[in-house]
Parts: structure tokens; C-alpha cells; sequence
């Protein structure tokens, strides 16, 4: 079964002579889910360059197994399909829970009201929580076409936004996963040195410092992931027709084999290896003083209601940094091995199911710390409940006050509440 995605055969025009022979020698790179039988001739008086392509779609991108198109059907189907079913079902609906559990973690968080309940190192914490709250957004928000485009084609007509998106997504990805990563470690180290060397700490543990320890983290990832942006480009062929075919094509950081290997090894220990070791560290660490803080609680007979913030605060970390360590290190860890493996390799079936699966444990981590701040955290509880509190109060008032409230809210609600 034969796809066409190319006009079967064409001519060259001088432009787009070397981006032909580029295409050529990175075939398998370039398009991964196809079997590309490519053929290019160049006649001796360089008047005229023909070219040729046959795509035959592997399983990958059909949703079938490899022995099914072979005609053997010794090997379920079922696999292709599960992932299939991740891809555009499961997928997108954990997106949209992850964005509106995001929005709902901003503005409980960034509320007036649980600010002044919160002491300084709980506001100093919420600082941290905020900034992940808006990476996490921005990863589901930036994943969430991922699952509701059409399959990935082989050409198109116009570089329109599946095409833009298929070809740059990747790095704005890997950007607010970075992020995300990062500021798990900036919050778990500022806890561990606040636990572990609180006279050391005390002068680098602040609101000044953490913002400007998220500015960093923010700045940096962002010009990390950089060089992925030419990991693919989009390439464009003329066609006999006079019209042209746009598809997307190695960049030069896949082309390069020195510069690809040096960056995807330097992405592996400062975006995988150095955080897991750190969160790990921070981890070991931090259950210790919360054991041992149990440990004085039960000795003295301490209520649980008088269980003070450092103790909350700690417990929703060492959460975070296990989710982080169970759900997300996986598919970075994945990625990284698909990296360094042949292409005809990453479409085998049970790997196509398992980047599927740990990308779909990926966006739990980044969709549910919502979840986590309301079972750990009194005030975040608090701060939600009041929250809808005020819309129905708001919703009930009648409708000569709805003017009032909405140029002087606070005092009314304060008010009704009392």
C-alpha cells in the first residue's frame, strides 16, 4: 500500500538542488514513521534534475503493525492502536485538566487574602509554587495540539501551523519541561538548605532571591533550547505545476553529527542526570527531617492541627520531587535513548507505546500539582473555598449591587461574610 505525499516525479530548479540532495541523504532521518524509495538523477549536462519519491507509511503512521502490512498477522494489532488511543484520546483531555488546574492554582495563589495568611517563608514558597504553576501552563498549553492535529503528513500545500507546529513545537516543549524541572530543584535545594543549614541559609533564602533564582531558571532554559530550534526547518520543492510542496526536513544541528551528539549529551546531564541527582539528594534529606520532626511531634504529643507551615511546606516538596522522579525522569530518560537509536528503530511497536506512556505520565506531573496543593495544603483548601465562596455571593446579590461590588469587591464580600 503506496502513499503518495511528493508529485511522483519533477523537476529540480536550481534552488532547490542541494535541499534535494539533503533530503535524499537524510531520508530516514527526516521522515521517521515512512519508508522512503527515493531516486535522484542528475543528467551529465546539469540542464535537467529529476527526481522521484515512493512513500510507503510504516506502522507508526498508519496504526497498524508491521507483520499486518507484511500480510502476516502473527503479531496483535493492539499495540499501534493503545497508542493511538493515548495519543487522541487520553492526551488532550489531561491537557485541558492541566490548564484549568494551572488557572485555578494562579489565582488561588496570587490572592491578596492568602498571602496575609501565610507567613514569610510560606509566601516565599508560594513564590516558587506560582512559577511552576505558569510553566506547567505553558507545557499543556503548548502540548495540547500535540493530540488534536491530524496525523503528521508527508508534504503539504502550505507552511500553515500543523506544519509550523510539528516542525518548532518540540522545543518549546522541552523548554517549559526544562523549566519546570529547574525550578523543582531551586525550590527543593532553598527547602533543604532552610532545613538542613538554616544559620547558612538565612542569607540566601528570601523573596529577593527567589524571584531572581526564577528569572534565572526562566532566562536560561529558554536560551538552552535554543539549538533545538534546528533540530528540524521547514524545506519547500518546487513542482512541475509551477506550485511548491512544503515538508519538514533535519535542521542543522541533526546534520551536524558532532554538534548533535555534544548537545544531546549536555541536555542529558543538565536536564536529566544533574536534577535527578540533586532532587534525589534534596529528597533523601528533607524525608529525614520530616521523620524526625514526626518523631519529636509524637514524643511530646503535638496535636496534628498544630502542625506548623515548615512542616507542610516540606511535605507538598518532597511530593513534588517524587512525582517528579516516578513520573517525569522516564520519558526524559527515553527521549534521550530514542535520541541516540537508528530510526527504523524508534518506530518499533513497543517503543511507539512506551514514549506514548511516559509522555502521557509527563503531562499528569505537570496537570495534577493542583490536586497536590489542595489534599497538603490548609490554605490553598481555604483559599479555594472562599473563592467560591464570593462568586456566590456575587452570583445571589442583587442586581442593584452587582455596580457596587464590581468597583469596590473586597469590602462587600467581607462584609456579607461577616
Amino acid at each position: 500500500m503506496f502513499e503518495s505525499c511528493f508529485p511522483q516525479s519533477g523537476l529540480l530548479d536550481d534552488s532547490s538542488h542541494d535541499m534535494m540532495k539533503l533530503l535524499m541523504d537524510n531520508a530516514t532521518n527526516a521522515f521517521p514513521l515512512f519508508h522512503v524509495n527515493a531516486t535522484y538523477v542528475e543528467e551529465y549536462d546539469m540542464t535537467q534534475r529529476n527526481f522521484s519519491i515512493d512513500v510507503l507509511p510504516t506502522p507508526a503512521a498508519t496504526g497498524l503493525e508491521a507483520n499486518d502490512i507484511n500480510g502476516d498477522n502473527t503479531t496483535p494489532r493492539y499495540t499501534y492502536d493503545m497508542a493511538r488511543y493515548v495519543l487522541k484520546i487520553l492526551h488532550p483531555a489531561i491537557c485541558i485538566f492541566g490548564l484549568m488546574g494551572n488557572v485555578l492554582t494562579l489565582l488561588i495563589l496570587t490572592r491578596k487574602r492568602l498571602k496575609m495568611s501565610c507567613d514569610g517563608t510560606e509566601r516565599t514558597v508560594h513564590t516558587g509554587f506560582t512559577a511552576l504553576a505558569v510553566s506547567d501552563l505553558l507545557f499543556c498549553l503548548a502540548l495540547l495540539p500535540y493530540g488534536l492535529l491530524g496525523r503528521n503528513q508527508f508534504a503539504y500545500y502550505s507552511p500553515g501551523f500543523q506544519l509550523v507546529y510539528e516542525t518548532y513545537s518540540g522545543a518549546a516543549v522541552n523548554m517549559f519541561i526544562l523549566t519546570s524541572t529547574w525550578l523543582t530543584v531551586t525550590m527543593a535545594t532553598s527547602r533543604y538548605l532552610a532545613i538542613c543549614h538554616p544559620f547558612r541559609a538565612r542569607h540566601v533564602i528570601g523573596m529577593t532571591g527567589t524571584k531572581r533564582s526564577i528569572l534565572l531558571v526562566f532566562a536560561v532554559c529558554a536560551l538552552f533550547n535554543i539549538p533545538r530550534m534546528l533540530m528540524t526547518k521547514i524545506g519547500s520543492l518546487r513542482c512541475i505545476d509551477g506550485s511548491r510542496m512544503y515538508f519538514k526536513m533535519p535542521g542543522y544541528l541533526a546534520t551536524n553529527g558532532v554538534a548533535h551528539t555534544t548537545y544531546i549529551w549536555t541536555y542529558f546531564t543538565i536536564g536529566i542526570l544533574f536534577p535527578l541527582t540533586a532532587l534525589a539528594f534534596c529528597n533523601i534529606c528533607l524525608v529525614r527531617a520530616l521523620h524526625e520532626s514526626a518523631k519529636i511531634r509524637r514524643r511530646y504529643r503535638v496535636p496534628a492541627a498544630h502542625v506548623d507551615s515548615n512542616y507542610r511546606i516540606t511535605a507538598i516538596l518532597v511530593t513534588i520531587v517524587v512525582m517528579y522522579i516516578v513520573l517525569v525522569s522516564p520519558a526524559e530518560i527515553l527521549l534521550f535513548v530514542q535520541d541516540r537509536l537508528s530510526s527504523d528503530r524508534t518506530s518499533a511497536p513497543a517503543l511507539v507505546l512506551a514514549v506514548e506512556v511516559t509522555n502521557l505520565l509527563q503531562m499528569i506531573n505537570f496537570s495534577c500539582n493542583f490536586v497536590l496543593y489542595f489534599i497538603l495544603n490548609v490554605h490553598f483548601r481555604r483559599a479555594l473555598r472562599d473563592m467560591f465562596d464570593e462568586c456566590y455571593i456575587y452570583e445571589n446579590l442583587p442586581r442593584g449591587k452587582h455596580l457596587l461590588l464590581q468597583y469596590n469587591a473586597l469590602p462587600i464580600i467581607i462584609a456579607v461574610n461577616q
